[in-house]
């Protein structure tokens, strides 16, 4: 690889490419077939460097004592003169006077460093010739004759048929030049033309698309006030009946909540008040649970009666099994050791009108002594202050304080809470007296 061709591989691919089609070259191919292509174009096309020509041998310089010996007999005072090939001819002879050898000797230095001067070096020898073989690549290459040197006749025919062009007249460079203008302005106005098409196209379908989302919207936006609308005027009716409603129940001593109409809790009622709860409901809401009433022994007329003073004391006598009258009863109930802690007493009879509490019926979660003990492990772990967690068979009764700390923490318990999965149910609480 000589030195010109070291230049190409600091190139990169696009520039090489450029160079490549300035030299009309292929520019097809990897980097390394890029710089093969140049390096071969290179060695081809460009000049051959010259070889540094160089300086003649310097004179040499006679001693100082040949500088005055006088000649004798016509001839040079030493034989060293004639074979040093006639020294003393050259145009710096020596002075024939005192010191002439060493002006001779600076008469020589600087000679050499003329020569020297007009000897290029190297490096600029290089640089010359790479400045003109760039030179000679950006220019047009001249046609020249294979035969350099005397082509013989074949050789000139055949670069008369190569080169041999009709006159101007026929090219018609005028004509040809006007037909492609026109060309090109006919592509352009046609271009023009489908550009503008496509505009307009696009143009009327952002529109429709716009109108089509502008309606939607309207629609969506209509939709939506009426339903707003109708909100307001359900809200507006619901809030005078209710208000006539509560006042009607309350003077029959009945209470009123809002989450009484709610449509997912319907079916499922409040229990009543302490002060409408008498005996008679008591023994009712047990009966309607489905406990069977429990008869009881019954004696003789006659042991019922007062004794007289001629019998003997019932408690005195003796009795056997033809005193009692045995009646067919059902079964006890008996509930299981864990529903030990289920009370068989009304629990609303037993809570004061102004203690805040909580209620689970029972038609939400089954009454479970065992449920009762996770109620609490999920309350305690919430960190409520609560009082107990009682139930009976209506459901769960979870009283709080009777303060506003109280009436708070049941507040936020049912929020908490209200709707929550228990055991796999649904809680649907109910709170009394929070205000």
């Amino acid at each position: 690889m000589d030195d010109h061709s070291l230049k190409w591989r600091g190139f990169k691919v696009h520039e090489l490419q450029e160079k490549l089609a300035e030299r009309g070259l292929p520019k097809s191919g990897i980097k390394s077939d890029l710089i093969a292509r140049l390096e071969k174009y290179e060695e081809q096309y460009s000049p051959k460097p010259t070889p540094p020509v160089s300086p003649p041998p310097p004179p040499e310089i006679p001693y100082a004592r040949d500088s005055h010996r006088p000649a004798e007999n016509g001839r040079s005072g030493h034989r060293r003169d004639q074979s040093l090939n006639n020294r003393s001819a050259s145009p710096f002879a020596r002075s024939r006077i005192s010191g002439g050898a060493r002006t001779y000797e600076r008469q020589i230095r600087r000679e050499r460093g003329r020569e020297r001067s007009r000897t290029p070096s190297r490096s600029s020898s290089f640089s010359s010739r790479r400045r003109q073989s760039r030179n000679d690549h950006y220019s047009p290459r001249e046609i020249t004759s294979p035969a350099e040197n005397n082509p013989t006749e074949a050789e000139l025919e055949a670069i008369c048929w190569d080169n041999f062009n009709k006159p101007k007249g026929d090219r018609k460079v005028l004509q040809r030049r006007a037909t492609i203008e026109a060309e090109f302005d006919g592509k352009t106005s046609e271009f023009k033309i489908k550009k503008e098409a496509d505009i307009e196209r696009l143009e009327k379908k952002y529109r429709k698309d716009i109108s089509a989302f502008v309606q939607e919207r309207d629609e969506k936006l209509d939709a939506l006030e009426k339903d707003e609308l109708l909100f307001s005027e359900k809200d507006k009716r619901w809030v005078s009946a209710f208000r006539k409603l509560k006042n009607l129940r309350a003077a029959r001593g009945l209470a009123t909540w809002p989450n009484d109409f709610d449509p997912d809790r319907r079916g499922h009622h409040r229990p009543p008040l302490p002060g409408s709860i008498n005996s008679e409901s008591a023994a009712s809401t047990i009966h309607s649970h489905g406990f069977p009433a429990v008869s009881t022994l019954k004696r003789k007329a006659s042991e019922s009666m007062t004794a007289s003073p001629t019998l003997e004391t019932p408690n005195k006598r003796l009795h056997d099994e033809k005193d009692y009258i045995h009646t067919k009863s059902g079964p006890i109930p008996i509930r299981p050791l864990s529903d030990s802690n289920i009370e068989n007493t009304p629990i609303i009879s037993t809570l004061s009108s102004s203690t805040p509490f909580i209620f689970l019926p029972e038609s939400s979660c089954k009454v479970k002594g065992e449920n009762i003990e996770h109620m609490r492990t999920m309350i305690n772990k919430r960190g409520y202050d609560y009082e107990a967690v009682r139930a009976d068979d209506t459901g769960y009764f979870i009283p709080f304080e009777e303060s506003e700390k109280g009436k708070n923490d049941a507040k936020t318990f049912h929020n908490w809470y209200d709707k929550e999965l228990f055991k796999g149910k649904v809680m649907h609480l109910q709170i009394y007296n929070y205000e």
